[in-house]
């Protein structure tokens, strides 16, 4: 509960269309995404620095943010919005 709101408030924050918490192979939270259509593969690809942006359906290409939480939470942020690229003060 507490992911889901955070990730909410995050992705409000940094005008993002898009949201999830990943931890390991698993969505703990997200935002944005139509119910059961979050892509693990490709967020997990962002984690790994193997891509820097997203295509997703109906959106198109998007920017990512892709930030690691802390060691109580462990796995990652993953922001993407389709307006502007993030810029580094963002992060």
């Amino acid at each position: 509960m507490l992911l889901q709101g955070a990730i909410e408030l995050a992705a409000e924050a940094l005008d993002s269309e898009l949201g999830a918490v990943l931890q390991g192979d698993r969505i703990a939270a997200s935002v944005g995404f139509p119910a059961g259509s979050v892509p693990v593969e490709d967020l997990r690809a962002l984690t790994e620095g193997k891509r820097d942006f997203i295509d997703v359906a109906g959106l198109g290409r998007c920017s990512v943010l892709v930030a690691p939480l802390d060691d109580d939470v462990r796995g990652y942020l993953v922001l993407a919005r389709v307006v502007a690229p993030f810029e580094r003060g963002e992060a």
